[in-house]
C-alpha cells in the first residue's frame, strides 16, 4: 500500500510505506546514524561523490524489492551506494535494491566478541 507523490522526473510515482526501524543497542552512541548527527558523513558523501547521488548510511535494512519483509533482513553498520537516490533510502529507511536499481558499492558490517560478566 502506498501513497501518490511526484516524482524526480515530475511524473507521478506511489511510495511504498516505509521499513521500521532496526532493533537498537546499547552501544547507540556508536552508530552511523549518531556520526551522522555529527556532521562527519556529509563531508565522507562528499568525498566519496555527490551528496544528491550518492546513499552513504547505516544501520537501515538492505532489500532485495520495495515490498519485502523484514523478516531475515539485514541493517548493515554502514553502507555506500553511487548514481543511488538517498532520499528514497531515508524515506523507505531501507536500501530497496530493486527500487534504487542496483546493489550497494560497499556494505560494511562491523562484528565483536560480547564481553559477557562471569
Amino acid at each position: 500500500m502506498g501513497i501518490a507523490a511526484i516524482g524526480p522526473n515530475g511524473s507521478e510515482t506511489t511510495l511504498l510505506a516505509s521499513f521500521p526501524d532496526p532493533p537498537r543497542h546499547p552501544d547507540e552512541i556508536n552508530s552511523f546514524r549518531h556520526l551522522a548527527k555529527t556532521g562527519g558523513v556529509h563531508y565522507l558523501t562528499g568525498h566519496f561523490g555527490d551528496p544528491d547521488t550518492t546513499v552513504m548510511d547505516g544501520t537501515v535494512y538492505v532489500s532485495p524489492d520495495s515490498l519485502s519483509s523484514i523478516k531475515g533482513l539485514r541493517a548493515p553498520d554502514m553502507l555506500i551506494a553511487f548514481d543511488a537516490d538517498p532520499e528514497a533510502c531515508a524515506w523507505r529507511n531501507a536500501y530497496a535494491i530493486t527500487g534504487q536499481g542496483k546493489s550497494p558499492d560497499f556494505v560494511l558490517e562491523v562484528a565483536s566478541r560480547l564481553h559477557r560478566p562471569h
